[in-house]
């Protein structure tokens, strides 16, 4: 299956909250739709739970784990 990936989308803080990370999420949809893509993936930090609101609100679920361990 061809998928399109979302790397990180950031939004500077006096422009969060006016639309702009969910039209920034449209327009990378859009293009991995014209490309042939039939899913879309991203990853998100677990403690950024106001981006994770965001996800969600799109469509977004969680379908997996990634875990991590900081190393001495």
């Amino acid at each position: 299956m061809t998928y399109g990936r979302i790397g990180s989308v950031g939004v500077a803080a006096e422009h969060r909250g006016k639309g702009v990370g969910r039209a920034l999420v449209a327009l990378a949809e859009a293009w991995a739709a014209r490309r042939g893509a039939a899913d879309m993936r991203l990853q998100v930090w677990s403690f950024n739970e106001r981006a994770m609101a965001l996800y969600e609100e799109l469509g977004y679920s969680v379908r997996s784990h990634v875990l991590g361990k900081r190393l001495p």
